[in-house]
């Protein structure tokens, strides 16, 4: 992050006043809702408060398979096919955070998932019996439909999937981030998850 803010500095067309701020790195800031004017990298909607600022993905990241925003961005490119070339499935990988139980439970041996999660044994290290399940965000785009979904607090793999040429399938949500204000929503006529992010009906429609 201290990288992200000398980049802005240096590269800002005029002077900056001088100012004192504060932000906050945690996934969720400000617990106690004591509704400090903070910089943060997420918030509710009813945070207004809150003034947003870039994860640090989009400066680096600790792990090879992820990497910062421009490398993924280039290899997604670079893999990248034909829409009706990839395979015909969902894809969903991440560790087990709150209201996932559902999600595996529901997409359980569905021929059309390919849903698994994956266990950390440390902040960048994959525990050795789950290293086989992961997946590069480049190798997620192989896949024509991607879900997205949200963690302890906001998703930092958003920003990487919505790169993909694929059917973006994302929950309501709950956490707000910097770049989610162009994103255009489409209501699907094939597949529909409900009931925000409890997964507790996702079914086929005609």
């Amino acid at each position: 992050m201290l990288h992200s803010l000398n980049r802005a500095i240096i590269t800002s067309p005029g002077p900056l006043p001088n100012i004192e701020f504060s932000f906050d790195l945690s996934d969720i800031a400000d617990p106690n809702h004591a509704q400090r004017s903070i910089w943060t990298l997420t918030r509710n909607s009813q945070e207004q408060e809150k003034w947003l600022m870039s994860d640090y993905g989009f400066w680096s990241w600790p792990l090879n398979m992820v990497g910062e925003n421009s490398k993924v961005r280039g290899e997604i490119f670079k893999r990248e096919k034909n829409f009706f070339d990839k395979t015909r499935k969902v894809i969903w990988r991440r560790a087990v955070k709150t209201n996932i139980g559902n999600l595996l439970r529901i997409t359980a041996g569905k021929e059309w998932a390919d849903v698994r999660a994956v266990r950390w044994a440390g902040a960048s290290k994959l525990k050795i019996q789950d290293a086989g399940n992961a997946l590069s965000m480049s190798e997620h785009c192989q896949y024509q439909f991607v879900l997205q979904t949200e963690g302890r607090s906001y998703s930092g793999r958003g920003k990487y999937l919505q790169n993909c040429n694929s059917v973006i399938i994302i929950p309501k949500r709950t956490w707000v981030e910097p770049h989610h204000s162009p994103t255009r929503f489409f209501r699907s006529s094939t597949k529909l998850c409900r009931n925000r992010r409890r997964f507790l009906e996702c079914k086929r429609k005609s």
